[in-house]
């Protein structure tokens, strides 16, 4: 068993708000595979994976999501070089609590939202736009896509 940083935040965050911050502050080529498991009516999960690149290194973020009535989505990465930081970054964006170090005794700390950062806006335009664009396209393709349309919406504006 591997020693991990966790991050608690609120359930009301969506996975793409997450996955979006990984692309904006890590890496824009990062990766997210999510399903969703339903083991009965009162017990349903969305459980994803969010690969990225750190620096050098080759990072994934797990996320628990559950989607019957818990009050806190779970994220897990491996406690090892800025595990912390990028936590921290994350935790942020929304606010929620850390634990450094899973294996210790010491507690979780408050991560204040900073004000200056939201991604909520964008992550709700960007997902109508992956609602209307062809199902054969993978979702990262799509949300790169509705990335680069938002970037340039000015221009396509003009366009069209």
């Amino acid at each position: 068993m591997g020693v991990d940083t966790k991050g608690y935040l609120s359930n009301d965050i969506l996975v793409s708000e997450i996955f979006n911050v990984i692309i904006t502050k890590y890496d824009e080529n990062a990766t997210i595979n999510t399903e969703i498991k339903e083991y009965s009516e009162h017990d349903k999960i969305e459980l994803g994976s969010i690969y990225f690149v750190d620096g050098e290194d080759q990072r994934r973020l797990f996320v628990y999501k559950d989607l019957t009535g818990s009050e806190k989505t779970s994220l897990t990465l491996g406690y090892w070089n800025n595990s912390v930081e990028i936590m921290t970054s994350i935790l942020k964006c929304f606010s929620g609590e850390l634990l450094e170090n899973d294996y210790s005794e010491l507690p979780t700390i408050e991560i204040p939202k900073d004000e200056n950062y939201n991604h909520s806006d964008r992550v709700k335009m960007i997902d109508k736009i992956i609602n209307v664009l062809d199902v054969n396209l993978s979702y990262h393709e799509k949300y790169k896509l509705g990335n680069q349309i938002l970037k340039h919406k000015e221009e396509l504006k003009e366009l069209l």
